[in-house]
């Protein structure tokens, strides 16, 4: 297993992968996928549960009971395609469903050489075993739309900005965007900003400016919505991290 945390970041999934992780009680709106090659002790929903690859609904309160379990969690925004494909098809609203011993291999690859192939090998390995098929859109203003969120200055990451950028109105790009990809846009640009403010921080930048420019209100503000989103601060996401972003090279902390 890799020393340092690796975080794995593409449009719609955000991956955490280490020897040390620690997560809190909380729940969020995402789908949590906790895997690893050893049991992860969990409390999911006020009941104890371990295993190797446990996914847990979401808004469903949960915990890593292990200080530091050597493994990782996948974070699934549960109104992409794929999150209501694993709510409909396997939670079936059960706090939780655990897989097994599936995936062992993929698993052991990527915790060996944690780097982004055998991520991406990861992922095609967990779709198969779910006999799930990724949807891609085809409508140019969507691709546009995802387009802006990875180049357009930070402080113009917001649906009015979006909007204007492909010429649409609010209403019909969110429609056009969740109707394509099957997020919100709103929740898509609000991750889009966390991943561009890591890459700053990571970057060396002051983090109360880039959280300023991001459009949080305080570091608090972004640090806050970073715990709720990941049961942790940013402080321990960021120790010893590399950043991994899709279509790009690594920044490392």
């Amino acid at each position: 297993m890799l020393g340092n945390k690796k975080i794995f970041w593409d449009d719609y999934r955000i991956c955490l992968l280490g020897d040390h992780i620690q997560s809190s009680t909380h729940k969020h709106g995402m789908i949590q996928i906790f895997f690893s090659e050893h049991v992860i002790p969990l409390k999911v929903g006020g009941a104890e549960c371990d295993g190797k690859f446990v996914i847990v609904g979401s808004n469903v309160e949960h915990e890593v009971m292990d200080p530091g379990y050597c493994g990782g969690f996948l974070l699934i925004e549960s109104a992409s395609d794929f999150g209501k494909f694993l709510s409909k098809n396997l939670l079936r609203e059960k706090h939780y469903v655990d897989l097994g011993d599936e995936l062992s291999t993929e698993i052991g690859c990527l915790n060996k050489n944690g780097d982004d192939e055998h991520y991406l090998r990861f992922v095609a390995g967990l779709y198969d075993i779910l006999k799930y098929k990724d949807k891609i859109s085809g409508d140019p203003r969507v691709a546009d739309t995802v387009k802006f969120m990875n180049e357009a200055p930070l402080q113009n990451l917001n649906v009015a900005d979006a909007s204007k950028n492909v010429y649409l109105s609010e209403s019909r790009l969110s429609h056009l965007f969740r109707e394509s990809v099957g997020v919100s846009l709103k929740s898509a640009l609000l991750q889009s900003r966390l991943k561009r403010s890591y890459l700053r921080i990571l970057a060396g930048d002051d983090i109360t400016d880039v959280a300023m420019e991001a459009g949080f209100s305080s570091p608090s503000h972004m640090a806050d919505v970073n715990r709720k989103l990941m049961g942790m601060s940013i402080t321990d996401a960021f120790k010893g991290s590399i950043l991994f972003e899709k279509n790009s090279g690594n920044i490392e902390a």
